[in-house]
C-alpha cells in the first residue's frame, strides 16, 4: 500500500505519514516512513526532536492518528512521557 507524507510536525525531523499496513503491530507500519525516516521510539524521543504537546493537539487533520513505537500498559492505558 502506498504511503503519504500527510503532515510535517517538525521541519526536517518529524512527519506524520498515512497509509495502511497489513501485519499486526505498530512496528510493521515502518514501511509508511519516507527514506531516512523511522517511527519514533516513544514520546520522549519525539520531544527531544522538537515535537510539542501543542503540535500533537493542533496539527493533525481530523480523523487522523499518528503513533510512536510506545507500548501501552495494556487495557488501552498509554504510557506518559515528559
Amino acid at each position: 500500500d502506498s504511503a503519504t507524507c500527510d503532515l510535517e510536525f517538525v521541519a526536517g525531523q518529524i512527519w506524520g505519514c498515512g497509509g495502511i499496513w497489513r501485519e499486526s503491530g505498530i512496528e510493521n507500519a515502518e514501511s509508511l516512513c519516507g527514506d531516512d525516516y523511522e517511527i519514533c521510539d516513544d514520546g520522549n524521543t519525539a520531544s527531544e526532536m522538537g515535537l510539542s504537546q501543542d503540535d500533537c493537539l493542533n496539527k493533525p487533520k481530523d480523523n487522523h492518528f499518528y503513533a510512536t513505537n510506545s507500548h501501552s500498559y495494556g487495557w488501552a492505558t498509554c504510557q506518559k512521557f515528559n
